[in-house]
Order: structure tokens, then C-alpha cells, then sequence
């Protein structure tokens, strides 16, 4: 994305530009419910987009393989896909209830980002 320099009291028309700012800015998601069948709103704009980040506070710890399907504000649901950690289908544990949840999108599933594994150990790495 080009730089943009902005200048006070001026009027800016770029719409793509702010599309981008949109689904950079408003990569959390809301309403989100479920266990292992997660449902959540993204920005109106959101896409599935490979190596795209979304981050969210789940309802509930996930108690074996785990989906996501977003739906853009206003739009329909886009579908679900699974949820990885550590490149392996979620087994339970990995997505903790209250505890913010950053994943990336890899073109195919969402990648559970930080320290998770698939045994959903939450020990540190040595």
C-alpha cells in the first residue's frame, strides 16, 4: 500500500485506501459464540485472505477439532473453515475461553498464532 500523507482541513476521496484501513483496523471480531463451532462478525469488508490476521475473545474453550465461520457486518456467512495449531486439526484446549485469540489465515484453515500446540498444552517454549 502507497504512503499517504494527509494535510489538515483537506478532503480525502481514496475509498480503496480506506477499505484497506477498514480490514487492517477492524481485524477483531465480534459476537462471537460457540464452542467448537465458532461464528463471529468480521469488519464489513472482510474476506478470506491468505496470511490475513483476525484476533477475538472466545465464548468457550474448544473441546476438539474447532471451525470459524465469519460473517462481514451486514453480509453472509462466508463459510466455515477449520482451525489449526501448530499445523495439526485442534484436539481441545488449544482456544481458551476470555483469553484474547490471534489466527492468520493461511489460504486454506486458520493457524492459531503464539504458543499453542496441538495437545493444547499452554506451557511456554524453553
Amino acid at each position: 500500500m502507497p504512503t499517504t500523507d494527509f494535510v489538515d482541513n483537506s478532503t480525502v476521496t481514496a475509498a480503496a485506501w480506506f477499505d484497506d484501513v477498514d480490514v487492517a483496523v477492524y481485524s477483531s471480531l465480534s459476537s462471537v459464540a460457540g464452542t467448537n463451532t465458532i461464528t463471529a462478525t468480521g469488519s464489513i469488508t472482510f474476506a478470506y485472505t491468505s496470511g490475513f490476521l483476525v484476533r477475538f475473545i472466545p465464548a468457550a474453550t474448544n473441546t476438539g477439532p474447532t471451525t470459524i465461520n465469519i460473517t462481514p457486518s451486514g453480509g453472509s456467512a462466508l463459510g466455515a473453515k477449520n482451525i489449526f495449531s501448530g499445523n495439526a486439526a485442534c484436539v481441545g484446549g488449544e482456544i481458551i475461553a476470555s483469553v484474547p485469540t490471534m489466527l492468520m489465515y493461511d489460504g486454506t484453515q486458520f493457524q492459531i498464532v503464539g504458543y499453542g500446540s496441538p495437545s493444547g498444552s499452554t506451557a511456554s517454549p524453553s
